[in-house]
């Protein structure tokens, strides 16, 4: 199974991703044209803006699997998992502890080390009352995380769920470098120039235009 650190030796080309053709076009076409009256009614100029809103958060999560790899995902044929930035997930008999491997050579895009520092540094991201994750927030409720070693995690949960295992296995870490010295995690900067670890590499972004992966 190849990793990130495998599958970016295939990459040598640039990824342009035009944006104004998904939620920058959308947001400016007149919706209402089929019904001139609607024009001047704010719902559904708010409507409007809402399904452009909706469009923009599928490009931007469209971009963020680009960029960044789980823990594991699941074969949509069998069901069974497939290894990603770990290479195997250990359950409990009593399925209340879920402790995953991370690849030894799973990179970020940096050159640094994928390790279990990370992940235990997103989940407190993720449970932050100041971080604007508040829908992350509530898959994680009676879930807890700690560092076994470099490359081990253990997840505990107080009552499993028929979802748990597809839940933690799709938890997605960010680079604690990247983040840990900043004051305000929901503005920084550096969410704009984000250090994945898959194939693609960020390039560079132009706002509501363009996004250049290579």
């Amino acid at each position: 199974m190849a990793t990130a650190a495998h599958a970016r030796r295939l990459m040598e080309t640039d990824f342009f991703i035009d944006l104004t053709s998904a939620y920058s076009n959308y947001s400016k076409t007149d919706h209402s044209a089929a019904n001139p009256e609607s024009r001047a009614d704010p719902r559904q100029q708010q409507a409007t803006r809402d399904q452009a809103g909706r469009l923009r958060n599928v490009v931007d999560r469209q971009i963020n699997t680009w960029l960044f790899m789980s823990l594991m995902s699941i074969d949509p044929d069998t069901y069974e998992l497939i290894p990603g930035l770990a290479e195997k997930m250990e359950v409990s008999k009593d399925k209340k502890e879920y402790t995953f491997t991370i690849f030894k050579d799973a990179k970020w895009n940096d050159g640094t080390p994928v390790t279990s520092d990370d992940v235990v540094y997103t989940y407190q991201k993720i449970m932050d009352p100041k971080v604007e994750a508040a829908p992350l927030r509530s898959f994680f409720g009676g879930v807890t995380v700690e560092k076994i070693d470099t490359q081990k995690v253990k997840f505990k949960i107080d009552e499993p769920r028929f979802n748990t295992r597809d839940l933690l296995a799709s938890f997605t870490p960010i680079q604690k470098k990247e983040f840990e010295n900043e004051a305000d995690f929901n503005r920084s900067k550096e969410n704009l120039k984000p250090i994945g670890n898959t194939a693609y590499k960020f390039k560079s972004f132009s706002r509501d235009q363009n996004v250049i992966l290579e």
